[in-house]
């Protein structure tokens, strides 16, 4: 009991040594940290007075990296405005009124940034169609009409629209100028193309007309020949009961016979006329197959029935 209550005596000792540990590690941590931003932002200041903003900003953001303060975002800002990057400059000095409120130079970065908006361009564009897509040195802006806010510098100006040609022109802006862009497209002049739209599924080719006048001729034939076929058969029988001289009843059964052997040839017309529309090839166009003219941008929307 003695050796058990001996330990737990020390068992608050221990934990208190490790927590200064800890905390001794961590603070450890956060100085060397510290230390680092320190001689970062210190470095680039003396390259920032060298007239030397380009390497000064990179030494900057490493240090604003590790540890944000007032100070090293002042220092970006300021990098900003010497590279005539204003909108970024006038967005780095509204951080740093945001993160230091009550910061000694507060008055002064509000001068600043009114200071730098005087300095930016403005460019009003307008176009001739409404809707179109206008670019800057490749970079989506909006749609027109639209006013744009840019740092003194040249620019690619591209605006683009569906059916339209493509307006492209080199922007040069100045210090505080404001300009007007006026816009004019026009319309892409297209050939109009055919398209071929074809039902898919069995599909029943229709007939030629050679075929159909076959077909029809050949039924026409065959019945024009049964006709002329029970006329002969009536001329007979009534030759056969009527009284006669012998010779007038072989005139009238040779009269019959005639018209048996045109019926039988009839007959046979029919049946090869038919026989040929069944056979010949079929031609002519597929109803379901047709040929659509559309222009640039057009689209097919329909449903096709067999």
């Amino acid at each position: 009991m003695k050796g058990v209550i001996h330990i737990r005596g020390r068992i608050p000792v221990i934990r208190n040594i490790l927590i200064l540990l800890v905390f001794t590690l961590v603070s450890h941590t956060l100085i060397a940290k510290d230390n680092k931003a320190l001689a970062l932002y210190r470095a680039g200041i003396e390259l920032f007075k060298a007239n030397e903003p380009d390497q000064a900003l990179k030494l900057f953001v490493k240090s604003r990296h590790i540890k944000e303060t007032p100070d090293v975002v002042w220092a970006i800002a300021r990098c900003y405005e010497q590279q005539g990057r204003y909108t970024q400059a006038i967005a780095t000095f509204q951080h740093f009124l945001q993160i230091a409120p009550d910061w000694h130079a507060r008055r002064y970065a509000e001068k600043k940034i009114r200071e730098l908006q005087g300095k930016q361009g403005h460019v009003h564009v307008e176009c001739n169609t409404p809707g179109a897509r206008i670019f800057v040195n490749g970079k989506p802006r909006g749609l027109l009409p639209l006013d744009l806010v840019l740092d003194p510098d040249t620019y690619d100006i591209r605006v683009e629209k569906a059916n339209w040609e493509i307006f492209h022109k080199v922007l040069q802006i100045k210090t505080g100028e404001s300009l007007r862009l006026d816009v004019v497209l026009k319309p892409v002049l297209t050939v109009p193309r055919k398209v071929v739209v074809q039902a898919v599924g069995p599909v029943k080719r229709p007939v030629s007309k050679l075929k159909a006048a076959l077909l029809w001729g050949g039924m026409g034939l065959a019945v024009l020949g049964g006709g002329i076929q029970v006329w002969g058969y009536i001329q007979a029988k009534n030759a056969a009961n009527s009284e006669h001289t012998h010779a007038q009843y072989e005139s009238a059964r040779n009269a019959a016979r005639v018209k048996y052997y045109c019926a039988y040839a009839m007959y046979g017309a029919g049946a090869v006329a038919i026989v040929l529309s069944f056979v010949l090839p079929t031609k002519g166009r597929n109803p379901l197959i047709t040929a659509v003219p559309l222009r640039d941008g057009a689209a097919i929307e329909g449903s096709i029935r067999w």
